[in-house]
């Protein structure tokens, strides 16, 4: 006993003995039993402290703007579309299918990469393959996979047989698929409780630590025929980002090309 209550008093450094010249206790089992339980006690109290500490400490607030930029940002979008089979023995039976949304800007055959130096605008074409596509508007037959979606071929993008990168028609060609109204697309968001998410990952500039952030809107989140506030201002030290502007919204203008260029700059 006398050796247990020595190396439990060396190992938790805790001091020698007491206000006696024994500092063993006289090999009292309940003194090393107290010690014991006294040391184990310390150590959880320390860790439950140091724990709380570091929660609060490295937790990101509201108020907290710094400076550490995001290296190697890149962002990707997908598309979650809760259908009804039409074959389901049950009403309530739902195919709940994840769908890749192609990236325009930034482009997605470059890495959709992103340089958060300024506030960034990231765009989805609602092209025939685009899950937010209606499907009334699409061939009854299937189509072919390269002018419309048809499941399970990659996932393209109109825009890459409009700039002449990618064979799927010319100009001119009929279309076999038909140009979706505003009211379409909003239907068929509401009617698929369609969500999409949005990842966003990059390397921490200060830690070198990976991060992700991840938000999903539905069609609630969804503001039609809007554009972004201007929330980057030119002032002589430079351009500043006022982010109490940073959510703000306002109609968008007719020409979806100055949607974007009007809205930052």
């Amino acid at each position: 006993m006398d050796a247990y209550i020595f190396s439990l008093e060396t190992i938790m450094t805790i001091g020698y003995g007491a206000p006696t010249d024994d500092i063993f206790y006289g090999g009292c089992t309940s003194i090393a039993t107290l010690l014991t339980l006294e040391s184990f006690a310390g150590i959880i109290l320390d860790s439950v402290c140091i724990g709380i500490f570091y929660a609060r400490f490295s937790r990101a607030n509201t108020c907290e703007r710094r400076k550490h930029q995001l290296v190697e940002a890149h962002v990707r979008l997908y598309a979650v579309r809760h259908e009804a089979e039409d074959d389901a023995d049950e009403p309530n039976d739902f195919l709940f299918q994840c769908h890749q949304m192609r990236v325009q800007q930034p482009d997605d055959d470059c890495g959709a990469m992103l340089l958060m130096v300024l506030p960034q605008v990231v765009v989805h074409r609602i092209d025939q393959w685009s899950p937010l596509f209606p499907p009334e508007c699409l061939p009854r037959d299937g189509g072919d996979p390269k002018t419309c979606a048809s499941y399970p071929d990659p996932t393209q993008r109109q825009v890459d047989i409009d700039n002449g990168s990618r064979d799927g028609g010319l100009p001119g060609d009929p279309k076999l698929y038909k140009e979706p109204t505003k009211m379409q697309i909003m239907n068929h968001i509401r009617k698929s409780g369609l969500e999409v998410v949005v990842i966003l990952e990059g390397i921490d500039s200060s830690t070198s630590n990976t991060m992700q952030a991840r938000n999903s809107y539905t069609d609630e989140d969804i503001a039609w025929d809007a554009t972004f506030e201007r929330c980057v201002i030119k002032t002589s030290r430079g351009l500043c980002i006022d982010f109490d502007r940073f959510h703000l919204l306002k109609p968008a203008p007719l020409d979806a090309k100055r949607c974007v260029m009007s809205s930052q700059f």
